[in-house]
């Protein structure tokens, strides 16, 4: 009588390492992706923080001002190597940190248009990530309107 070949305890001892080690390795792949997705995120939540915190400082200026030179100079003042201003808009530039910057070393840029109706100055504030220079698309967006009249 024949005696069936029986499987060896050690080939079924490294088979299960194996499928052990495909199953670590899945579900670490997994884990890294998720670690990934996680930091995507809270760097986009950062950035929209500030974002949304450099169009608020600047709204803050507008509403200050009394006029729209006053607007201007505002701007200037506290802008004053970082800000183009020009008839009808301006644009402030930030670093990768969001301080205010150099066009050349820019990373972010703020940018405002204007329209007087009277005494009613409506200014659209976007803010865009710059990538080699080239305007990206608008990654934030604050409306202001302010009524100008001279205070006392």
């Amino acid at each position: 009588m024949k005696r069936k070949p029986t499987a060896n305890p050690s080939s079924l001892f490294l088979l299960e390492l194996i499928f052990a080690i495909l199953f670590f390795s899945v579900a670490s792949a997994v884990c890294v992706q998720v670690f990934v997705k996680s930091h995507t995120l809270s760097t986009e939540a950062h950035d929209l923080t500030q974002a949304s915190r450099r169009a608020e400082d600047v709204a803050e200026l507008i509403t200050a001002s009394t006029s729209l030179d006053d607007m201007k100079n505002l701007l200037e003042d506290t802008y004053s190597d970082s800000v183009e201003i020009s008839s009808e808009d301006f644009t402030v530039f930030y670093d990768s940190d969001f301080a205010p910057c150099s066009q050349e070393t820019a990373a972010w840029q703020l940018s405002g248009t204007w329209s007087l109706n009277g005494q009613l100055l409506d200014v659209q504030l976007d803010i865009a990530k710059l990538t080699s220079g080239v305007d990206a698309d608008v990654f934030y967006q604050l409306p202001v309107k302010h009524h100008l009249q001279r205070r006392d």
